[in-house]
């Protein structure tokens, strides 16, 4: 990271120091969505071809899997307050 960024950085964040790494680990999975649209989007099979409805509503699934996970909007929360 530049320098000229680290010290952006530091003004807003007292305290902060570009070494010091935080990871963040979380799964995606149907389990986080309700049960019956769980279990629809299980039954869909995996082939080369799906049928554009299925995969639309597994684009949508894994967006709101996504945007649902605390994991993930805490590293959004973190990310956007370091900027």
């Amino acid at each position: 990271m530049p320098h000229s960024r680290q010290q952006e950085i530091a003004a807003r964040r007292p305290g902060w120091r570009c070494n010091e790494v935080e990871f963040f680990v979380t799964r995606i999975s149907f389990e986080a969505l309700d049960k019956e649209r769980a279990a629809s989007l299980s039954d869909v099979p995996t082939r080369l071809s799906l049928p554009e409805r299925d995969v639309d509503r597994l684009i949508e699934a894994g967006r709101d899997a996504i945007l649902g996970n605390p994991v993930i909007r805490e590293f959004e929360r973190e990310s956007t307050e370091a900027r």
